[in-house]
C-alpha cells in the first residue's frame, strides 16, 4: 500500500508505510514481531497451565510464563540479528535460521497449549490410564526434544553465518592479502 504526497517542488512521491521493516534483507525482524505477538497472546489464555509429572514431583507452569520465556528468547535472537547485521554472510542462511526457529517455537507452543492429557481430571487425582500411549516413539517428550533440536540447529546456522561473514570481511580488509 502506498500513499501519494506532494513534494515541495510539485513532484509526486510515494510514501510507503513500515519502511523500517525490510524483511527481504533483514529476516530476523520476524523474530521481533513474533516476540511481540507472543507476549500479547500470553494475556489471552491466562488461566491454563502445563503440568509436568517427573518421578515424585509435580510441576505446574502457567502458559503465560512459557509465552513470556519464548518472547524473551525471540527478543534476544532478534537483538543478535541486529547486532551482527554487518557480519551476516548470507540472507538465505538467515532465512533458514529464522524459519527453523519460528516453526519450532510455534510448534512447541501449540503442543503445550493444546495438551489435553489431564483434561477433565481434577487436579488432586492422578489418572494413569495412558500408559500405552506413552510407550509410542512419537510421544510428547520426543516432540519437545525434536523442537529443541530444531532451535539449536537454527542457532548453529546463525553462528556459522556470522563467523563466515566476519572472516570474509576481515580477509577483504586485510592489506597483507592483497
Amino acid at each position: 500500500m502506498s500513499l501519494k504526497s506532494e513534494s515541495p517542488k510539485g513532484r509526486n512521491r510515494m510514501i510507503k508505510p513500515f519502511t523500517f521493516l525490510d524483511l527481504k534483507k533483514r529476516p530476523y525482524e520476524l523474530l521481533g514481531i513474533m516476540a511481540l505477538l507472543m507476549f500479547l497472546v500470553s494475556f489471552v489464555d491466562s488461566n491454563s497451565a502445563l503440568d509436568i509429572n517427573m518421578h515424585d514431583t509435580y510441576f505446574v507452569i502457567a502458559n503465560a510464563h512459557i509465552c513470556w520465556f519464548f518472547s524473551g528468547v525471540l527478543l534476544f535472537l532478534w537483538s543478535m540479528g541486529v547486532l551482527f547485521r554487518p557480519y551476516i554472510w548470507s540472507i538465505t542462511l538467515s532465512w533458514v535460521q529464522v524459519i527453523l526457529t519460528l516453526i519450532s517455537v510455534i510448534a512447541f507452543l501449540k503442543i503445550v497449549m493444546m495438551d489435553v492429557s489431564l483434561s477433565g481430571v481434577p487436579r488432586r487425582y492422578y489418572a494413569f490410564t495412558e500408559f500405552e500411549r506413552q510407550k509410542s516413539w512419537f510421544s510428547t517428550t520426543s516432540m519437545y526434544v525434536f523442537m529443541l533440536l530444531l532451535i539449536v540447529l537454527g542457532q548453529l546456522i546463525f553462528i556459522i553465518n556470522v563467523i563466515v561473514g566476519f572472516l570474509r570481511k576481515v580477509s577483504r580488509s586485510d592489506p597483507s592479502k592483497q
